[in-house]
């Protein structure tokens, strides 16, 4: 990701809070484009997106 200078997990989440798309973002990468709309995002270290499945439902308190 821009500005990024290590890699990172990303994880989108819908509006119902299932996991849409993850991918691993490279170090200086301009852009990232989950598969389908997204409302949320899970940033993490890259070891971590094994742990997330697509379709998987997420349990996380906002605010």
């Amino acid at each position: 990701m821009l500005g990024v200078s290590f890699p990172l997990a990303v994880i989108w989440l819908d509006e119902n809070r299932r996991v849409v798309d993850r991918k691993i973002a490279r170090p200086w990468q301009i852009a990232l484009i989950p598969q389908r709309a997204a409302q949320f995002i899970i940033e993490c270290h890259p070891q971590r997106l094994d742990d997330f499945s697509e379709g998987e439902l997420i349990d996380f308190l906002v605010g």
